[in-house]
């Protein structure tokens, strides 16, 4: 079997990626537990009234 050098490397990356984004979501998840918080997903509020 032969195989190219560059496969290896490719693989590696990939594999490097998939577990750099698994860390950081398991970081935010627990962040969320840590705090007791989950993240919100909630549309911005604009409230139009005077400063007073």
């Amino acid at each position: 079997m032969n195989i190219a050098p560059n496969s290896h490397s490719r693989t590696r990356k990939r594999l490097m990626a998939a577990a750099a984004s698994v860390a950081i979501a398991g970081a935010i998840g627990f962040g969320a537990v840590a705090t007791g918080t989950a993240p919100v997903l909630a549309e911005a509020v604009r409230v139009e009234a005077p400063q007073v």
